[in-house]
């Protein structure tokens, strides 16, 4: 019998913590800190990904000329890579190491957010793997 090559539903965050534009640097970094995690994508009024935010961006931002109370909007990433249920999984862990990515949306045929996948995901299947669990 055939394995099946698993995809990124059998691995991705279905529980996703996203924000919109709007919210102010510092309301992001507050969410970051209560939710312990380094990023989290960046949805419109419809669920729709139009970027993705990462503690560096927040606090490079800062570093800069950015004010805790400006947008994220202003120091989010817009070209955003988004793969979807789907694809498969050795597929989107090339997207993260080419990329130097921590994090992929999953989105779904419409552009809707369903989850994420991000490298501590990727790190618990490992850990498992190693563990001889696979």
């Amino acid at each position: 019998m055939a394995q099946s090559t698993p995809t990124v539903a059998d691995l991705m965050t279905s529980t996703v913590t996203a924000v919109p534009a709007s919210d102010t640097i510092l309301r992001a970094l507050e969410h970051m800190s209560d939710a312990q995690i380094h990023h989290f994508p960046v949805v419109d009024e419809a669920h729709h990904v139009v970027g993705i935010v990462s503690d560096r961006d927040l606090l490079g931002g800062l570093a800069g000329d950015a004010r805790r109370s400006d947008p994220i909007s202003t120091v989010m990433s817009r070209d955003v890579v988004t793969v979807q249920r789907s694809t498969p999984a050795h597929e989107a862990v090339k997207l993260l190491i080419d990329h130097r990515f921590h994090a992929l949306p999953v989105v779904d045929a419409t552009g809707v957010l369903v989850g994420v996948l991000s490298s501590r995901d990727l790190l618990a299947v490992a850990y498992e793997a190693l563990r001889g669990r696979s």
